[in-house]
């Protein structure tokens, strides 16, 4: 499988080359932009150089205690800090695992089920893993050591964590269809959950000022979210099967969205924005790749233009390849 750089536009940059055949796991920019990396199943990393394509970086097989499933194996959770080479992954069995480059730095007892998803705080001082049962650990990143009880409410699996930029909230997507917004400092839930979705949610992403969020989900909507009041501010449709994954410009006013449709929508958000700021990009330290499927993991093959019914502008609809044989998260 390949990995290719586009514009905004839809113009392809760079047509990527790794050292491996295997499927996609996830794709990301890290903070400067400079970097883009990939996800491989066969647990592999690559990192090139987003000016010039170049090959710049190849860590892992990233190894856990070998215990998987199929399924598993193609959507395995994973984040990593760029700089520092450090990945820490999930498990089958429920065991949390700290690589440096090629150097195991510890492995974790926390879930007795699957581990779904896995963000580090912006920092990297500590990161969030979510499971099967809907249960969230937050953990220390230098220990391994659980920094609080295992959190709960979530009544289905936890497939997506995320932190807000400076940290101090983290958000949480379930198959119970809510989004659930948690403090890192005492692990309490901060409100009440946001409703809405009528299927499990796969994606939430903050936008860069902390004060939206940006929820994907099997009901084929996008809702946009009041972090300060839990209200729901906008539903937005047009895709036409799940909303697999979601992300906001640094200035909040686009949305980009993937969808097992097999399309990738770069949207306006219509209208003004609360906290969008086009002169403060995001400033953060790390990058997760978590428990939802690649963010464009695939091939796009066409692009095309539209207005959707219910204004929804979709700057650039990218169709991907039929030959997806796992989740696009």
């Amino acid at each position: 499988m390949t990995v290719r750089l586009w514009d905004q536009g839809g113009k392809l940059l760079h047509n990527l080359a790794s050292k491996h055949n295997d499927r996609v796991r996830s794709v990301g920019v890290s903070a400067n932009g400079d970097h883009l990396y990939a996800i491989f199943t066969n647990r592999m990393i690559s990192v090139w150089e987003t000016q010039t394509g170049q090959l710049v970086d190849t860590i892992g097989p990233i190894e856990t205690d070998g215990s998987y499933r199929i399924d598993y194996q193609l959507n395995w959770p994973a984040a990593i800090i760029l700089h520092e080479r450090r990945v820490v992954c999930g498990s089958y069995s429920g065991r949390i695992y700290m690589w440096r480059g090629d150097k195991l730095c510890f492995e974790a007892a926390g879930h007795d089920d699957p581990v779904y998803a896995i963000a580090f705080s912006p920092g990297g001082e500590f990161f969030a893993s979510s499971s099967e049962s809907g249960e969230v650990i937050l953990w220390d990143a230098s220990s391994g050591e659980r920094l609080l009880e295992p959190l709960t409410g979530h009544s289905g699996q936890v497939r997506i964590v995320t932190f807000s930029p400076d940290g101090s909230v983290f958000a949480s997507g379930s198959g119970d269809t809510t989004v659930r917004l948690w403090s890192s400092d005492t692990g309490l839930m901060v409100g009440d959950p946001l409703r809405g979705h009528t299927g499990e949610v796969f994606s939430v992403a903050f936008s860069c000022a902390g004060r939206q969020l940006v929820s994907g989900s099997a009901d084929m909507t996008v809702r946009m979210w009041d972090v300060a009041t839990g209200m729901s501010k906008a539903v937005y449709r047009g895709h036409t099967d799940l909303v697999l994954s979601v992300s906001l410009s640094p200035d909040a006013t686009q949305i980009v969205t993937g969808s097992a449709d097999m399309t990738i929508r770069l949207s306006n958000i219509p209208g003004p924005t609360t906290g969008a700021s086009s002169s403060s990009p995001c400033d953060v330290s790390s990058e997760s790749l978590s428990g939802s499927p690649a963010n464009i993991a695939h091939d796009i093959s066409t692009r095309e233009w539209e207005m959707d019914e219910d204004g929804w502008h979709s700057i650039v609809a990218a169709k991907l390849e039929a030959d997806i044989a796992a989740r696009l998260y």
